[in-house]
């Protein structure tokens, strides 16, 4: 708590506080920092090479049209980051005070449950924000040759915030739910993993048995199956996945993930409306998700802290009690 020039008192999480000067202090963050834009800057420059020398010397000239190329690549890489970076920082928040034996210290403070929770989230949310400042020279380098907008940018970094907390929140979770770290880490990934790929393939599948009973048919592993055959109200679980969220921005912005959104068209014949708003829509429902989890892992860890608090009252009265046989 501290105050500003009007005289008003600033009330500071005390976790956040303090997991953020833990995390200034320590090498992974600039490890991490160097990496993330090491990769940023390679995968940057490697489409630009591409782009502009990538026909040889015998090249008759640049196609400017694939410069917009260069943005969907680079922020299709920092997406990804943002992904796997996203539970690493997030699934060991709560186990890893359990495994130091420093949660029940905790939960016998004044410090609230949401305080805990919403300090350690906020703690990872500053380093992937960190992460998204840094890189904006990087990006900013599409604007040299133009083709991309301020808006575009600006809807790209609401995309990576809403999505690392969409992420984050599942971590948060799995840290609540599982005493070890190691488990929460690999729970949140095989949950991301679900989101990603199993609710593709859940409507892949509705639409391949559809496919089955209706007169036009590719094959099975065709991907015209999804053009031609109505995957229904199903469909609409793809807004969960933040990938197609990040495809459905690409097709608004550049054009590009047309076969991607093509499989959304077809879930238009159950809500036009949806199919055509897909990003704000999907923005909404995930930041929503992301809140019943959170909800979900401060109830846990209140109904946990009940008996964290009964095993530290037993281990104090014990001390006592030997204290004063002593």
């Amino acid at each position: 708590m501290r105050g500003n020039r009007f005289g008003k008192k600033i009330h500071i999480n005390p976790v956040y506080k303090k997991e953020l000067k833990q995390s200034a202090r320590m090498p992974r963050t600039a490890i991490i920092l160097l990496v993330y834009n090491s990769l940023m800057l390679l995968f940057g420059l490697f489409a630009f090479y591409v782009t502009f020398e990538g026909g040889g010397r015998y090249a008759s000239g640049v196609d400017y049209s694939d410069i917009l190329s260069i943005y969907a690549i680079m922020t299709g890489i920092e997406f990804t980051l943002i992904l796997l970076i996203t539970p690493m920082l997030t699934a060991g928040t709560i186990a890893g005070e359990r495994e130091k034996q420093t949660l029940d210290i905790l939960l016998t403070t004044k410090l609230s449950t949401f305080q805990l929770i919403s300090g350690k989230l906020a703690s990872s949310l500053s380093l992937i924000l960190l992460l998204m400042i840094s890189s904006l020279p990087i990006l900013a380098i599409v604007f040299s040759v133009g083709g991309v907008t301020l808006s575009d940018l600006m809807q790209f970094m609401l995309l990576l915030f809403v999505t690392s907390i969409y992420i984050g929140s599942i971590g948060i979770f799995f840290s609540v739910l599982c005493r070890k770290t190691t488990a929460a880490t690999v729970c949140s990934y095989m949950a991301l993993f679900v989101l990603l790929f199993g609710t593709i393939a859940a409507a892949g599948a509705v639409g391949i048995v559809k496919s089955l009973n209706s007169e036009v048919y590719y094959g099975i592993l065709s991907l015209y199956t999804y053009y031609s055959v109505k995957i229904g109200p199903f469909a609409f679980i793809l807004l969960i996945n933040p990938l197609l969220t990040f495809a459905a921005m690409l097709y608004d912005q550049v054009g590009e993930a047309a076969m991607v959104m093509g499989c959304l068209e077809q879930a238009g014949k159950a809500g036009t409306f949806i199919v055509r708003h897909w990003f704000p829509v999907s923005m909404l429902l995930q930041a929503g998700i992301a809140a019943g989890l959170l909800a979900a892992s401060q109830a846990l860890l209140k109904s946990g802290g009940k008996k964290e608090r009964i095993v530290v009252r037993g281990k104090r009265i014990r001390n006592t009690e030997k204290k004063a046989r002593q």
